[in-house]
């Protein structure tokens, strides 16, 4: 199966939607930047800050065999909310590479072609990242059905992106 651009993804997705993705750099010798992609509309582009004003929170929920890890973004007061899927194609990696970032990157889109910003905040989530690289290096891999049936529960225990921040909210990273 043929990996889709990250950027093609995201310009089709809806607003509010965000994805982890690995984007590759045209320096020699440099390894992909683990990047989250968010998906806008106009009103949130309108007002997002001229300074990287963004609080990220993450979690790790377990359903059946499958962990299902949300990063959720909030910024200009929307938020956006990525899935990772470790046993995705490039997941060990993305993960492996943020491990090593000292800063998480955030680009956001509005469905245009280009990324309209690119934020740049510390990778204040170190001892998060490597708590879940700790539970998820042994865990045996799952299917992409399995993935999705883990995906369907976790939105039917929390329909909305605000419901889970407040959920999450307790310990905000």
């Amino acid at each position: 199966m043929e990996l889709q651009n990250p950027e093609d993804v995201i310009q089709s997705a809806h607003p509010g939607e965000a994805m982890v993705a690995l984007m590759r750099t045209t320096e020699p010798c440099k390894l992909p930047r683990s990047v989250l992609l968010l998906r806008t509309d106009p009103a949130t582009l309108a007002s997002l800050p001229s300074r990287n004003q963004m609080e990220i929170r993450a979690s790790i929920l377990r359903y059946g065999p499958v962990w299902v890890v949300p990063v959720l973004v909030r910024i200009a007061g929307a938020i956006c909310q990525a899935l990772y899927n470790h046993s995705g194609s490039e997941g060990p990696l993305w993960l492996a590479n943020l491990l090593r970032q000292p800063a998480l990157y955030v680009w956001v889109y509005d469905g245009s072609g280009e990324a309209i910003r690119r934020f740049m905040t510390p990778n204040r989530m170190l001892w998060f990242w490597q708590e879940i690289l700790g539970l998820l290096s042994d865990a045996p891999s799952w299917t992409p059905a399995e993935w999705d049936v883990a995906v369907q529960e976790f939105l039917a225990s929390y329909p909305t992106r605000a419901e889970f921040w407040e959920a999450i909210g307790r310990r905000p990273i």
